[in-house]
């Protein structure tokens, strides 16, 4: 199951505390723009940093620490190309690479349930104990690792015709993106099947009007993609308002990936139909809207500047630190290695106290 806890806005919750002098310095609107090397890059000297109103100054202190997500820290570093020409820390042409991201699939499948499978109200948003938590259907770790398949998950949404009806699975794409505070990637896609497909939400508003359950379900198909070089953060030649090249995205899918994810439905409708518990069926181009037509991506931007203890394999290693660099470290998703299909932060903050705990310890 997932636990959900509400959004945080940490300039709302923890301003009283970062507006105390005694704790940090906080400067608003004050944008990196620079990284200053010694002569041979070994040692970070100071940060420029600029507004969009026109000033600019310089930072000095014994450590930095880049913490400005999965893509922006990479086109930090590649922006950073005074001194080593291909970017700061890009000496083995790592930095960008092994972009990672959960590629999320709506109504993969539908699943009519026999009357006696249990408690449908588990797979929807509740509360225990005041926490909100959903459950989801997945395989045990002995099954992943004998098919060769990734982790991943599948939610259900319950009694909403998913199978006939287009525009209710797209306001739910919308209605959860808004949930999580973002506009939903191909907003002008959802938007024309919900007005193309009326007369299905006709109906779904009347059979819920009369509290019918539809005894059909479909499925959310999220998961992890093994780590590729290929799929990388890169420069272009435009710039910003503050003279940066601006980042560009090549995010790859592994090969397989339609396989895996039909392979894993398929396991999971064995075993419901082996127990009795119901049947599924797995939505195509010819039985419905092609699943692999409509992916989008979780917001998770992960492995721009992975971990690894040999810098011909990482940028930072175990510290989080730049390899080569004594006084540079990296915090956020940038350095995962790899992921699953759980969201990200939990293992950021984690890893976030990790290092605080580490540059604490450090030698003045």
């Amino acid at each position: 199951m997932f636990q959900n806890s509400p959004p945080t806005r940490f300039g709302t919750v923890y301003r009283d505390d970062l507006a105390r002098p005694e704790t940090v310095a906080v400067y608003l609107n004050a944008n990196l723009v620079d990284i200053e090397t010694n002569a041979n890059a070994s040692l970070v000297k100071r940060l420029r940093i600029a507004c969009l109103a026109g000033p600019q100054f310089w930072a000095e202190a014994p450590v930095f620490v880049l913490a400005a997500g999965g893509i922006e820290n990479a086109r930090l570093l590649l922006n950073a190309d005074k001194v080593e020409r291909a970017g700061l820390g890009n000496g083995n042409d790592l930095v960008g690479r092994f972009f990672m991201d959960h590629p999320n699939i709506a109504k993969t499948a539908n699943i009519v349930f026999s009357a006696r499978y249990p408690n449908f109200a588990f797979y929807d948003y509740h509360r225990v104990r005041g926490i909100k938590i959903y459950g989801f259907l997945t395989l045990t770790a002995e099954t992943l690792r004998r098919e060769g398949l990734p982790n991943f998950y599948l939610g259900l949404d319950k009694g909403q015709l998913a199978d006939e009806s287009a525009s209710v699975a797209s306001l739910r794409s919308i209605y959860k993106s808004l949930r999580g505070g973002h506009w939903p990637d191909h907003l002008g896609f959802h938007l024309r099947r919900v007005v193309g497909d009326l007369d299905g939400l006709a109906t779904t508003l009347y059979e819920r009007a009369l509290h019918r359950e539809p005894p059909l379900f479909s499925t959310f198909y999220s998961c992890e993609c093994p780590p590729d070089p290929a799929s990388r953060v890169s420069l272009v030649a435009e710039r910003d308002a503050l003279g940066l090249r601006r980042a560009q995205l090549d995010w790859r899918l592994p090969g397989d990936f339609a396989a895996t994810m039909q392979r894993a439905h398929r396991l999971i409708g064995e075993e419901l139909g082996r127990l009795g518990l119901g049947r599924l069926r797995i939505n195509t181009a010819e039985t419905t809207q092609d699943p692999m037509s409509a992916i989008e991506n979780g917001h998770h931007h992960m492995g721009t500047t992975r971990m690894h203890r040999d810098p011909k394999q990482g940028v930072v290693d175990a510290d989080c630190r730049v390899h080569g660099k004594a006084n540079l470290f990296i915090a956020g998703s940038s350095v995962f290695p790899t992921y699953s299909h759980d969201d990200p932060t939990m293992t950021i903050v984690a890893l976030a106290l990790r290092l605080a705990d580490h540059l604490k310890a450090r030698p003045s």
